[in-house]
């Protein structure tokens, strides 16, 4: 059985590369295998105590005291060494389930981890190697992002804003203060680019014209990339702040031949941002 990792705001871990994302939000992932559920994650951070027994109590009343406390298989619990645990089960006419609900006195994360379905010999292994790999939180001050066929690495700083996921077009937007930086993925590159190039493509999604963007090379692979800063002491600074123009605006776009498809990372703000951070951006972000 073949691996893959899903890195979503905060959490990373382990699945079985047939288990497919099929619901998102901020905080939350549902993945499915042939079309049913099999695991589902809500986690959220808790300011002050956390009660695991209210935590079960308010999902009893979401599930018409369907669910119980039950002690996690010893295996489970191992794995699960930094977390605070609850146990939990649940049935339900037309499906059951077994999860947990975590704590990390760490960082403070409340987590809600369930499987889906009937668990017994394989299933327990694959659950409980889904556990070993869970994580909430890392110790580097940049936050994973993993998810269908991309992954990137951003500052813990800047937070999810929004995203879109759509066939031949993924947008994931993140923010800080008065800072902004954007990922994109286009694809099929083939058919995107036609008869066009880089210039022409990139011209026409950012509307910039194709004279500004000048070559370069990211990643080993071709790119255009365009900036322009407004030049101008404070009350310049203060005028683009009234008007909502912003400062320091840059883009960059490359083509991955042999993925047929194209990445792109903009950035934005109301002051300049650091060339090193925004090539690390680039060099991290990847399609898979």
């Amino acid at each position: 059985m073949s691996w893959g990792e899903i890195a979503w705001n905060g959490v990373r871990f382990s699945t079985p590369e047939l288990w497919e994302v099929a619901k998102i939000g901020p905080r939350y992932l549902l993945l499915a295998y042939q079309g049913e559920p099999a695991l589902e994650i809500k986690w959220e951070k808790i300011k002050g105590r956390f009660s695991h027994q209210t935590a079960l109590k308010r999902m009893n009343s979401l599930h018409k005291n369907a669910v119980q406390e039950s002690p996690l298989p010893e295996e489970w619990v191992k794995v699960l060494g930094d977390f605070d645990v609850m146990g939990f089960t649940w049935q339900a006419a037309a499906r059951g389930g077994r999860g947990a609900i975590l704590y990390c006195p760490a960082c403070g994360n409340a987590i809600l981890i369930q499987f889906f379905g009937n668990l017994s010999g394989s299933s327990y292994k694959t659950c409980r190697r889904v556990l070993a790999s869970f994580q909430d939180h890392s110790d580097d001050n940049r936050v994973r992002w993993s998810l269908f066929d991309i992954r990137a690495e951003i500052p813990a700083e800047y937070r999810l804003l929004r995203y879109r996921f759509e066939a031949g077009r993924f947008e994931m937007h993140f923010g800080s203060k008065r800072q902004r930086i954007t990922l994109y993925r286009w694809g099929p590159a083939s058919a995107l680019l036609g008869s066009g190039d880089l210039f022409a493509f990139a011209a026409k999604t950012i509307r910039i014209h194709r004279n500004e963007w000048h070559p370069l090379t990211c990643t080993g692979h071709h790119a255009v990339q365009w900036e322009k800063a407004v030049l101008g002491g404070l009350w310049a600074r203060c005028w683009e702040r009234m008007i909502g123009k912003p400062h320091f605006q840059w883009f960059r776009l490359w083509h991955l031949v042999g993925k047929n498809r194209l990445l792109g990372v903009g950035a934005n703000g109301d002051k300049t941002f650091p060339s090193e951070l925004l090539d690390s951006i680039c060099t991290q972000y990847e399609t898979l």
